[in-house]
């Protein structure tokens, strides 16, 4: 099982110049992403455990966007089965389209049914997935473990403010406070519906969470870690003004 972004088949890849064969191997023996606690999101709010607890609304975390991880998984009976992920920061070209994946014919699909179990339509196995790793105020370390939404994806939102900030100050990683929005459905029947939300706590030094990754046996992010301008009193000017 595979967890190294590819290119569509009769495309030459060129290897970059800082190819890592022995990396390589490892992550293609990686079957999962998750460090931690696994944190998820449904109908009852924020997820964790066996068995299940609900979190707290408005509870806080360090978000290490350094080690978030994007690609796609492969579903079948509600389980993974295979995978094409690697870290955000090693991507060199876009994500692959799904006409690059396997199982293009619907035919073969699992069929989707409603909650009486009524066959709905046919559901593509493969679906874009996201693993980003957390950490609680009592260092409680977690990977949220998620879907990509069309719609306010709170990670991608997150992700497009990261961008802007780690160019110049690369240290520094976002704090969230774990909320939820809700919408409508456009289906019979159903409803209003909740949806995942991260509300902005400011932004931190990330030396915290790469301890806790080291102590915990993981390999914290290898994106630079210093910079020219004084990183503290940079966290403590915009902790509390910078929105997501």
């Amino acid at each position: 099982m595979g967890s190294e972004i590819v290119k569509p088949a009769g495309t030459a890849v060129a290897l970059p110049e800082t190819f890592d064969p022995y990396k390589q191997w490892g992550d293609s023996l990686n079957t999962s992403w998750i460090i931690g606690d696994l944190l998820k999101f449904n109908q009852t709010g924020w997820v964790t455990g066996d068995p299940p607890r609900v979190l707290a609304l408005g509870t806080t975390m360090l978000a290490h966007m350094g080690g978030l991880v994007v690609g796609w998984v492969k579903w079948w009976d509600n389980k993974p089965v295979d995978q094409r992920m690697c870290l955000l920061r090693e991507l060199k070209q876009p994500l692959p389209k799904r006409e690059a994946l396997p199982d293009l014919d619907e035919s073969f699909w699992q069929i989707e049914v409603d909650k009486d179990g009524k066959p709905l339509k046919p559901r593509d196995p493969w679906q874009r997935q996201q693993y980003l790793p957390m950490l609680s105020d009592e260092g409680v370390l977690y990977t949220y473990a998620c879907g990509v939404r069309d719609f306010k994806d709170p990670v991608g939102l997150l992700s497009r403010q990261y961008a802007m900030q780690h160019v110049n100050h690369p240290t520094l990683i976002p704090k969230v406070r774990l909320m939820t929005d809700q919408y409508k459905s456009k289906i019979p029947g159903v409803g209003w519906r909740i949806t995942p939300m991260f509300e902005p706590a400011g932004w931190f030094d990330r030396a915290e969470f790469d301890e806790v990754l080291r102590k915990g046996g993981y390999i914290a992010s290898s994106e630079p870690t210093a910079v020219e301008e004084d990183e503290t009193s940079f966290a403590e000017d915009v902790s509390d003004s910078i929105p997501f």
